[in-house]
């Protein structure tokens, strides 16, 4: 097993669910969009392992990973996962 870093753009409101699997502070809306997109995530590049954000500077985002989940623009972190999938694909 190859473990592999992906960085990635995501709503900075996410932080929580996405680093400590803790969905309290997201609304009906956010926690459909967030599961859809881990679920798709893993499919394509395998389990996270570990999630965290890559720097602490949020920034205004429009063309985030997560707009096609029906999140619009908004504050955003860049996050640094860990996988365990291979990732010849990815670049």
């Amino acid at each position: 097993m190859t473990e592999h870093a992906i960085l990635i753009i995501l709503p900075a409101h996410w932080e929580a669910a996405l680093t400590r699997g803790n969905e309290a502070a997201l609304d009906e809306e956010n926690i459909a969009a967030f599961t859809a997109w881990i679920t798709q995530f893993q499919s394509n590049y395998g389990l996270i392992f570990v999630a965290d954000t890559f720097s602490d500077e949020m920034q205004w985002v429009e063309d985030h990973a997560a707009r096609s989940y029906g999140i619009e623009e908004c504050m955003c972190h860049q996050y640094a996962i860990v996988t365990e999938h291979i990732m010849e694909d990815a670049a």
